[in-house]
């Protein structure tokens, strides 16, 4: 039984994890199937069950003093500034989705449609605008919808109405959106953090 156990074992070769500098875990190797690059320094041999802990718990181990162990828990203070981190990506992405939502225009013709504001849509506006300025006329009488739908007619005035349309929305100062981050960082909970949102 034990000659049959050393047989299985050297098989299955001796296994090793390598590490960075940090002790995070970067690979694993087997002395049979994978052996340890030439020149690699920061490997520790471990046990087939140790090796089958790391696989199945991902980023839960590390390499501490030549030996594996768990990673710690996060700190307070770790886990505060995860949270202001996530919340300042929340509140940046409501600040974009505020100034970019689409504006609601009706044509000279009477069709009401939805459009892009987004920085795109302004400066193709802008570059139609200048193009037609001349004549006071837009040859091409079409518009693409916030859908990609055409809305014809389009006229010049339509295109000077739907600027004058967006300059009308009342759109959200960046000034708020760096006081709400500074007040997210500024706090000293995570449910302090979280409680820092975008204004309805």
């Amino acid at each position: 039984m034990v000659y049959r156990y050393r047989l299985l074992r050297k098989i299955m070769g001796q296994k090793y994890a390598a590490y960075d500098a940090n002790g995070n875990i970067n690979a694993f190797y087997d002395s049979v199937d994978s052996p340890v690059p030439a020149g690699l320094t920061n490997v520790i041999e471990i046990t087939d069950a140790q090796w089958q802990t790391c696989i199945n718990n991902q980023g839960q181990w590390y390499v501490s003093d030549g030996a594996l162990a768990p990673v710690p828990p996060p700190t307070a203070a770790e886990l505060l500034a995860q949270a202001q981190a996530a919340q300042t990506a929340i509140l940046s992405a409501a600040y974009a989705a505020a100034i970019n939502a689409p504006v609601s225009y009706t044509t000279a013709a009477g069709t009401t449609a939805v459009f892009n504001q987004n920085a795109v849509a302004k400066a193709n506006l802008q570059n139609a605008m200048l193009a037609s300025e001349k004549s006071g006329e837009w040859a091409i009488n079409l518009w693409l919808s916030a859908s990609g739908a055409p809305v014809t007619p389009f006229t010049y005035a339509d295109l000077q109405g739907l600027a004058a349309a967006m300059e009308a929305i009342d759109a959200p100062d960046y000034q708020l959106l760096l006081q709400l981050i500074a007040q997210a960082n500024a706090a000293t909970t995570v449910a302090a953090v979280q409680a820092v949102v975008w204004p309805s």
